[in-house]
């Protein structure tokens, strides 16, 4: 009998167990207009229970046990949500609408007609949560959809949506990109960013894959202060794509001109309430318009995104990149270093050179037939390695205050050997050809960077007056060592029209040295936006920088004045307080003007030696903005102006020993940066970005006074239009067109009295078609429409010329 009780027992409760209902929460957040608001944390009170919202502003909570729940829903420039839901069913389906904080950050969504309404872009080096209206600085943020809608490839072509930034070069054929911005070249120094971590240094690496970006933020002046050590100019922090609590994705081919391929999946999964991931995977093999070069480009991206707690996110993301393709130093031949022949004076032989005055001139017969000429031998190769990974934690501490923290970590390795380098090619000409006597080169490096910043910000009122400030905190590694290799003069001969020469085979090096450089920083910064009034914000900083670093070269050989087994050390440190202030006064919620100081340093990281023989601290830039942010008609029309003052000093000849450097001034810029966008009709946006810079260096110095820096041009203009038809028989069809026009620039400065190449202006468009139809779109686009001839020069050694036009088709399904 008690164990037909004791059973009676169990089954009652085995189906009262499993006979609870179980209940599911779906719906979506909304802003106060009915946009969408995507990473919106949605959570269960009293549980652990709790997704963040998807792009397109839904989430789905399931397995809740209780018909009626408390939940609390919340967003960073909006005011939290607490709501007691009744589930009367299996499946309740709810929308929430979360009302914005007038004095914290308004993020948008960022959909076609407000990409370049930069007012109102959510910047991630902005941890102070105030508008970038409020802040006395400017900023750019080039949204996803902007990036997809114009099919951009490189960060290049993103740039030419950003006013103030200029390609500088592209890296010896495309091996890499490096910019210039406000008239100073970002080259060599570390500031590109990836979610606000440095990676990367050395131009040699390779171009960062778009598919991994969420957005682009271009911050210029000081207004990346919480990053370290940044340039002056400005400073390119790309946003990589985050996963959502959604499983969807999207798969793409990419076919174009010569060959090019380009596959692409991007796919997110839902792995629970609390755990999502993303991939991204790439191949880019193509053939090129510059005979027998060819690229292979693989890469890799996953990201994890944890809800450790109603008010914690943790995110985890790392990337792998290969990156093979030949060095292309492009056709570098001037006239004034084309050998013509010899002459003897006074048992001295001396060669005479086609050219033997004014400035270089590209040699005459170089004309858009032989812009696919390849140079190199046929062994030339260049393959690099990256990987990243970055985490990243933010906590909502309480009403007021919000930590963040992120680490990163950059491994790079390349190694090249080529030949065709112009700044060791001899020319001599014969006959009709060019005889051209190349140098074998080779050489291996690896660089590991390491970075970590902590960030706390926080709300308070001090004399009824409200206060934002960050306390920030970073620390900054990197690691170089470098393999060198003893170069091979006179390796072999070709000629510049005669393509049958016979070309040597690679062979063997010897290693010269081992580069070993190093270098540490640690900076503390405080940062306060105090609102004297509803109208009037003063933003005041001042970041302490404390750096140290040295570099070893180890001699396996006599080489250069030094002899094997010698190893030359040098040592440098240093301390620097760089402070910052500006103005921003506010005459509607979308209408204000601004005025800012900005101290930068710059570290004597190449140890010139001052008058006394010790080495010289570091030198500092000084940098004045007035602007205006404008919108008008409820965002129809967007305006941004910018006048910026940059003085930047540098090491200049001492006056009493030429051999030896003191501070002296460097280069002084003027410049002028404008921003306009409408969307004066359903369905059409313009946009438009000027610049002028007006930059010379100053006495003393390497370069000739009153000179223009390298590849700065004086005037640039961008634009962008877009036209979707939204109804008739072109409904799902939109139209685009859009390109930059570049000034004359310089392709080397006037170094030790040269006369340098001047690059004429140009002007490039690019336009496509777009077709969208369900979760299925095309792009065709066309690059070059205008089949521009121009090239891309660093000084003497690299002249490359740009793309011809090129055709791409896109086809994309989303699922």
């Amino acid at each position: 009998m008690k164990g037909i009780y004791f059973f009676t027992l169990m089954l009652f409760i085995t189906s009262v167990m499993y006979g609870q209902k179980s209940y599911t929460l779906k719906g979506k957040v909304l802003g106060n207009h009915g946009a969408p608001i995507e990473n919106a944390s949605v959570f269960i009170t009293k549980t652990n229970k709790g997704v963040y919202t998807n792009t397109n502003g839904e989430f789905s909570l399931s397995a809740i046990k209780n018909s009626k729940i408390d939940i609390v829903i919340s967003k960073v420039g909006y005011y939290k949500l607490k709501q007691t839901v009744s589930l009367l069913s299996e499946v309740t389906t709810r929308n929430f609408v979360l009302k914005v904080k007038t004095e914290d950050l308004n993020e948008v969504v960022v959909d076609a007609s407000l990409q370049m309404h930069k007012n109102k872009m959510s910047v991630t080096s902005n941890r102070l949560g105030a508008k970038p209206i409020d802040m006395p600085n400017s900023s750019d943020v080039i949204g996803k959809a902007l990036l997809e809608e114009q099919q951009v490839l490189t960060l290049g072509e993103a740039m030419q949506n950003v006013s103030g930034i200029y390609q500088f070069n592209q890296g010896y054929g495309g091996v890499s990109e490096t910019f210039g911005a406000r008239g100073l070249s970002q080259r060599y120094l570390g500031f590109m960013f990836r979610d606000g971590i440095r990676f990367g240094t050395n131009q040699y690496l390779s171009v960062p894959e778009i598919q991994a970006f969420e957005k682009v933020e271009v911050l210029k002046g000081g207004s990346a202060i919480n990053f370290g050590q940044i340039s002056p100019g400005a400073t390119i922090n790309y946003v990589t794509k985050k996963p959502f609590f959604e499983t969807k994705g999207s798969v793409a081919l990419r076919y174009g001109s010569y060959d090019f391929i380009k596959p692409i999946l991007d796919v997110n999964f839902k792995l629970s309430d609390k755990l999502a991931f993303r991939y991204v995977s790439t191949a880019e093999i193509a053939n090129s318009f510059r005979e027998t070069v060819k690229s292979r480009r693989y890469f890799n991206y996953a990201a994890f995104r944890y809800l450790a707690s109603e008010n914690t996110t943790i995110d985890l993301n790392l990337e792998h990149l290969k990156d093979e393709r030949p060095f292309d130093f492009g056709l570098p031949i001037f006239e004034d270093r084309i050998i013509t022949g010899y002459t003897t004076n006074g048992g001295e032989t001396t060669p005479v050179y086609l050219q033997q005055s004014g400035r270089q001139r590209l040699y005459s017969k170089i004309t858009k037939d032989l812009r696919g000429r390849f140079l190199g031998s046929p062994f030339n190769n260049r393959t690099a390695n990256q990987f990243n990974s970055n985490l990243i934690v933010n906590s909502k501490l309480n009403e007021n205050w919000n930590f963040r923290f992120v680490g990163g970590a950059s491994i790079s390795e390349y190694d090249f050997v080529r030949t065709g380098s112009g700044f060791y090619n001899k020319y001599e000409l014969e006959g009709d050809d060019i005889k051209i006597t190349r140098m074998l080169e080779k050489q291996a490096m690896q660089e590991d960077v390491f970075g970590m910043q902590a960030n706390l910000t926080g709300d308070f009122a001090v004399l009824g007056m409200k206060n934002k400030m960050s306390f920030s905190v970073d620390y900054d590694n990197r690691n170089q060592q470098t393999d060198f290799y003893a170069p091979v003069p006179n390796f072999d001969v070709i000629y510049l029209f005669n393509q049958n020469t016979p070309q040597r085979e690679l062979i063997d090096q010897d290693k010269t040295y081992l580069g070993d450089s190093r270098y540490q920083g640690f900076g503390v910064a405080v940062q306060n936006l105090l609102s004297i009034t509803e109208q009037l914000n003063l933003l005041a900083s001042v970041r302490m920088d404390v750096i140290d670093g040295n570099t070893k070269n180890t001699y396996l050989q006599d080489y250069r004045g030094n002899s094997q087994g010698d190893v030359v050390n040098r040592e440098y440190d240093d301390i620097a307080f760089t402070p910052a202030v500006g103005l921003t006064y506010k005459f509607t919620d979308s209408n204000a003007i601004f005025a800012s100081y900005t101290n930068s340093f710059n570290p004597n990281s190449r140890f010139r030696l001052g008058e006394d023989d010790q080495i010289l601290p570091s030198f500092f830039t000084n940098q004045f903005e007035i602007g205006t942010k404008n919108s008008f008609l409820k965002d129809k029309i967007t305006t941004n102006a910018t006048y910026f003052i940059i003085n930047d000093n540098g090491y200049i000849t001492s006056p009493t020993r030429p051999e030896r450097f003191v501070i002296g001034p460097g280069t002084k810029i003027r410049g002028l940066e404008f921003d306009f966008s409408t969307t004066p009709v359903d369905g059409l946006l313009i946009s438009a970005n000027y610049t002028y810079t007006d930059a010379k260096y100053g006495a003393g110095g390497f370069f000739k006074e009153g000179t223009r820096p390298q590849q700065t041009p004086m005037h640039q203009l961008g634009f962008w239009s877009q036209y979707k038809f939204n109804r008739g028989v072109l409904k799902n069809f939109s139209v685009n067109l859009g390109g930059q026009y570049t000034g004359e620039r310089l392709g080397n400065d006037f170094y030790r009295g040269n006369n340098p190449y001047v690059q004429e202006a140009y002007m490039l468009l690019n336009t496509g078609v777009t077709y969208q139809y369900k979760a299925f779109d095309v792009n065709l686009r066309v690059s070059n429409l205008l089949d521009e001839f121009t090239f891309f020069a660093y000084r003497y050694g690299s002249v490359n010329p740009i793309a011809p036009r090129q055709f791409s088709i896109v086809t994309r399904y989303k699922f």
